[in-house]
């Protein structure tokens, strides 16, 4: 029976601050840790495990990576949602692009691949609320923090959350995702 790691003893803090210092065994720690997580996330997004899930799985690691050198403590906000909310937009993201990407049109044995057009995904697609628009174009598509987005549109951060866990709920449901 493999034995797992308990992972709660390890601080996030402190892992960032060994990882900035160059310490590699931490970086390891912080990837074993995350791992599970991602996973997770992507099957709850997808709901499947196919040939994509290891390319998605491998894209969430390396959002992590990114996370892991982007964060600052002073963003009032823990590593942890820092993480989550980077990892579920550029996830839904894929999804998106991989969805639109696929032949959509065959006309004399010739297929149009939505990939050799460009094809700008705005919130106007999805929504008809001009807010869930404003927000879908901002943090979604052009990963403002939610934070800003509340502080720009003077709304509470928790309202900003709400709106945009709605709008996850509504594209999940538009593309067949439970």
């Amino acid at each position: 029976m493999k034995k797992t790691k308990n992972f709660k003893q390890y601080n996030d803090y402190e892992l960032l601050y060994l990882i900035n210092e160059g310490n590699e065994y931490a970086l390891n720690i912080f990837f074993e840790k995350y791992d599970s997580y991602i996973k997770k996330i992507i099957y709850e997004l997808c709901h499947y495990i196919g040939d994509d899930f290891e390319d998605l799985v491998q894209e969430g690691r390396m959002v992590l990576y990114k996370c892991i050198k982007m964060y600052k403590p002073i963003n009032n906000t823990s590593f942890f949602t820092y993480f989550s909310l980077s990892l579920k937009r550029k996830i839904i993201r894929l999804l998106c692009d991989e969805y639109h990407a696929k032949p959509i049109l065959s006309e004399s044995l010739v297929e149009f691949n939505t990939s050799e057009y460009k094809i700008k995904i705005t919130g106007d697609m999805f929504f008809n609320d001009p807010l869930k628009i404003k927000l879908f174009n901002s943090c979604i598509i052009n990963d403002m923090t939610l934070n800003k987005f509340a502080k720009d549109n003077n709304m509470t951060y928790d309202q900003v959350y709400y709106l945009n866990k709605k709008i996850i709920e509504e594209l999940r449901k538009l593309f067949g995702v439970k």
